[in-house]
C-alpha cells in the first residue's frame, strides 16, 4: 500500500518522543511570521468504529485526551518535512467526528515567567530579577533558554549560539511577572528587532520531534528563487487598514513618582504631508519600561509600521502544485510571481514577502506584504 501524502504523528511535548499516529485525519494549519500571532493546527478524525482500526483510533484519542498539552501533534509530508507542530489545547466531538486544536509551541512561552531559576515561588525576592547585557538577537535566545531551565521546563528546542557581543543592560524585575512571550514580543517589535520562528522537524526515522529557534539578524528570509509558481496566483482577499495610521507615535514608559514630567516617552515622527490629516497615536503597553533607548526603538518601529496604511494581500494556490513549504520556501522569504483576480489592480507581477501561511491538503494561502 502506498504511503500517504501526509501523516499526523503524536509526540510528547517535553521530550519530542513520537509515540503514535493518527490514520488519515483531516488537517489544516495557520502560521504567522509575527511572534505575537500564534499559529494554530486543526485536526479532524471521523468517529471510530468498533473494528480493530476503530479500537486503535480510540486508544490514540484516549491518550491525547489524557495528555492534552503534554502531547503535541505534528503534520508530516511524505518527504519527511514537518509542516506544523504544537501542543494540544482543545478536544471536542459531535456526530461528525472528533476535532483537535493545537497551538504553536510559542504558546508555552506565554506561561513561563522571566524569573531566576529557583525563585518561581518567590518573585518579590530581589534575587528573582533577571539582568541581561546582550544585543537584541542574543537577548531573545537567552530569554528562551531561561524559560527552558528548571524542573519539567525543558523542551526539545535547538537555540542559536550567542554572538559573544555585549549590549545594553536590561533588568526584568521579578515583581513585574513578565512572561517570556511578552519579553520577546517587546524585543521583536522594537525598531531593528529580530524575527523569531520556531521551526519543527522530525527525525529521518520519525521517532523524534524537535524545533529549531530561528532568530533573525534582524529579519528572516531573503529573495528566494526556489519559490516559483508556473501559473498566476489567485488574489483571494486583501486588507488595507488605515485605522491606526499616525504621524507622531508616542510610546509611554516608566514614571518617577507623581512627577508626570519625569515620565519617559519615546517619540517618532513621519510627515505624510498633504492631503492627510494630522494624526497621533500613543502606545501604553510599555509603562514599566525604564530604558529611553528601548522606548525610542519602539516608537521608531510603530512610526514605520503605521506611517502608511497597512496592506496585506492573500493569494491562493493548489497545495499539490505549490513549491513545497518548509523545503522550497519559508515565512520571511520574498518571491516574485504572477497574479490575477485583484479587484483594482490589473493582472500582473508582484514581489512580496510571505508573512503568513494557511494550508490544508487542497489549498495553500499566503499572506503577503509588498516589498520595493
Amino acid at each position: 500500500m502506498d504511503e500517504p501524502e501526509y501523516r499526523v504523528l503524536v509526540a510528547h511535548t517535553r521530550t519530542g518522543q513520537i509515540v503514535d499516529a493518527l490514520d488519515d485525519p483531516g488537517w489544516s494549519f495557520e502560521e504567522n511570521l509575527a511572534w505575537a500571532s500564534l499559529g494554530k493546527i486543526s485536526i479532524t478524525v471521523p468517529l471510530p468504529g468498533v473494528d480493530r482500526a476503530g479500537r486503535l483510533t480510540r486508544d490514540t484519542l484516549r491518550g491525547i485526551r489524557n495528555g492534552m498539552s503534554s502531547i503535541s501533534l505534528v503534520i508530516v509530508r511524505r518527504d519527511g518535512a514537518a509542516l506544523a507542530a504544537g501542543p494540544v489545547y482543545t478536544l471536542g466531538w459531535d456526530a461528525a467526528g472528533v476535532s483537535i486544536g493545537c497551538a504553536s509551541l510559542g504558546k508555552l512561552f506565554d506561561k513561563r515567567m522571566v524569573l531566576t531559576p529557583g525563585f518561581l515561588t518567590d518573585p518579590t525576592n530581589p534575587a528573582a530579577s533577571v539582568t541581561l547585557a546582550l544585543p537584541p538577537r542574543d537577548r531573545v535566545t537567552a530569554l528562551l533558554d531561561l524559560a527552558m531551565t528548571g524542573v519539567r521546563r525543558g523542551l526539545p528546542i535547538t537555540l542559536p549560539s550567542l554572538s559573544g557581543v555585549g549590549g545594553d543592560e536590561v533588568t526584568y524585575a521579578g515583581v513585574d511577572l513578565r512572561t517570556t512571550a511578552e519579553a520577546v514580543k517587546a524585543i521583536v517589535e522594537a525598531d531593528g528587532g529580530p524575527d523569531v520562528l520556531l521551526l519543527p522537524q522530525v527525525s529521518d526515522d520519525q521517532s523524534q520531534l524537535s524545533w529549531t529557534a530561528a532568530v533573525g539578524d534582524p529579519t528572516l528570509g531573503a529573495f528566494n528563487p526556489d519559490a516559483v509558481w508556473d501559473y498566476p496566483l489567485v488574489a483571494m482577499s486583501g486588507d488595507v487598514d488605515d485605522s491606526e495610521t499616525t504621524e507622531i507615535a508616542y510610546v509611554v514608559g516608566d514614571s518617577s513618582g507623581s512627577d508626570s514630567s519625569a515620565r519617559l516617552i519615546g517619540v517618532s515622527t513621519v510627515d505624510r504631508g498633504e492631503p492627510w490629516p494630522a494624526l497621533e497615536r500613543a502606545d501604553r503597553t510599555s509603562v514599566s519600561e525604564a530604558r529611553q533607548t528601548q522606548l525610542d526603538a519602539l516608537a521608531a518601529s510603530y512610526g514605520a509600521e503605521y506611517g502608511q496604511a497597512v496592506e496585506t494581500i492573500n493569494y491562493s494556490a493548489p497545495t499539490d502544485l505549490a513549491p513545497a513549504y518548509r523545503t522550497a520556501w519559508n515565512l520571511g522569504d520574498v518571491a516574485t510571481f504572477a497574479f490575477t483576480g485583484h479587484p483594482w489592480l490589473d493582472d500582473g507581477t508582484a514581489t512580496a514577502r510571505m508573512i503568513g501561511v494557511s494550508m490544508d491538503p487542497d489549498e495553500t494561502k499566503f499572506a503577503t506584504t509588498a516589498v520595493a
